[in-house]
């Protein structure tokens, strides 16, 4: 027992030096303020190019347009539509060492592209409109797009000079390619009847991989790259929309069946995510609980935490959901976005076996309603906001050295983690436990 008491003191003398002393700086901080005040401006489609953050965001003079952070501040890059128009920047996508997007001028959305000095951007490709979904494939730029005077919405390639479009639906009518995914040299994508297509960067042809609905549509959607397959959501007649795996060559295999019952019982799995070699995502089990998180680790597919268990009030049939999404892996870290019925949206992490909401948060408690997180350089950033200003551009950072006694890594010793080390030693049964010394 003198180990466990000797333990014990050197804990206290560390908790009460730490409850004194900030360290590392905050771990949530608001990187910027573009738009003073509570509308805030509303950043998006976060994108690292050239070492800088690049995004769209509002302010009242100028509308909705194409911004950049270094780290210490934020300029607008071009007022692309002058004034307080917008030209609605959207899809940034780095390309040959080009940032490319779709942007809304006259004449409609085009193709844009920037080379990160000052000359602002410019178009990139004409003779197709409303761009969308743009992905790197091999030595092309590929996107979903429109030419409505030959055709409707189809899969469009651009290799830096050219554009020239793949008529998976020939004439006017529309394959309405989506959910694009390189794959093993490939790419693949729910397109024409709502099956998974995949197209070689030889451009010899896109041809469909299942037919999982057999003429209905499966619509394979939260396409995701794991291991020697891909995983996906999907839907059958007789099972609903499920988790499926696609291995090239072989039939696609349903791997998860979470709700049973057939059509009206969908688990609905979304917001796939890779992880420790296993699959994240948020699905519901329909009987017992709302969209919570769930992984797939190979073998089966389980609910890891209920994270919102709250029932429904009134007569209410709807299930409590915590509804988590925004998975980014960051510092070895699962990060997402959750509500756990008290504190609406926030900022959650998960280590493989602990889960736990951001601790000493900044941000507004009440509807922060974080989104885009996004890893750029050593940080984490974000779009959310406090109680004094709107949606802006927010960093995490994690601690830059390893705090003997930080439990919950936010950067501080303090009671929450003297709790937490407390519990511990008491429950331990073995007091020549290492655990417990």
């Amino acid at each position: 027992m003198k180990s466990k008491t000797v333990s014990y003191g050197i804990v206290i003398l560390g908790l009460c030096l730490g409850f004194f002393s900030e360290l590392n700086g905050e771990a949530v901080r608001m990187a910027v303020e573009i738009a003073p005040g509570v509308q805030g401006s509303g950043p998006s489609y976060l994108t690292p190019y050239r070492g800088e953050l690049y995004f769209r965001a509002y302010t009242q003079t100028s509308g909705i347009e194409l911004w950049k952070y270094d780290g210490q501040q934020a300029v607008m890059v071009a007022d692309i539509v002058p004034g307080a128009g917008s030209s609605m920047p959207s899809y940034l996508t780095v390309f040959k060492d080009k940032l490319y997007f779709a942007a809304s001028v006259t004449g409609g959305t085009r193709l844009y592209c920037y080379d990160g000095r000052n000359s602002g951007p410019v178009a990139g490709a004409e003779n197709c409109s409303v761009p969308e979904d743009l992905i790197v494939f091999g030595d092309s730029l590929y996107f979903r797009a429109t030419y409505f005077a030959l055709y409707g919405m189809e899969l469009w390639r651009y290799d830096g000079q050219q554009v020239r479009v793949i008529d998976l639906w020939p004439g006017k009518g529309s394959s309405g390619p989506k959910e694009l995914v390189v794959f093993q040299n490939d790419l693949y994508f729910n397109a024409v009847n709502q099956e998974l297509w995949k197209l070689n960067d030889t451009l010899d042809g896109a041809v469909q991989v299942t037919d999982i609905a057999q003429g209905q549509g499966s619509s394979p959607e939260n396409i995701v790259a794991w291991n020697d397959a891909l995983c996906f959501s999907a839907y059958d007649y007789a099972h609903g929309r499920e988790l499926w795996r696609y291995r090239p060559g072989l039939a696609p295999q349903m791997i998860a069946d979470i709700s049973p019952g057939g059509q009206y019982s969908s688990s609905n799995p979304n917001g796939l995510a890779v992880y420790r070699n296993m699959v994240y995502f948020s699905a519901r089990d329909t009987l017992e609980h709302g969209y919570e998180l769930w992984r797939y680790d190979g073998a089966q597919a389980q609910m890891i935490a209920d994270i919102n268990p709250n029932l429904p009030e009134n007569g209410d049939d709807f299930l409590a959901d915590s509804s988590p999404g925004d998975f980014v892996v960051f510092d070895d870290l699962l990060y997402f976005v959750a509500n756990d019925g008290e504190h609406g949206r926030m900022i959650w992490r998960f280590d493989g076996s602990s889960l736990d909401m951001l601790p000493n948060s900044s941000l507004d408690p009440h509807g922060a309603e974080p989104a885009e997180l996004t890893v750029f350089g050593d940080s984490l950033y974000l779009r959310a906001s406090d109680m004094d200003h709107g949606q802006e551009l927010w960093e995490i950072k994690p601690c830059q050295v390893a705090l003997s006694g930080d439990t919950n890594r936010d950067c501080y010793v303090n009671v929450a983690d003297f709790e937490a080390i407390i519990t511990n030693w008491l429950d331990c049964s073995n007091p020549f436990d290492k655990e417990c010394q």
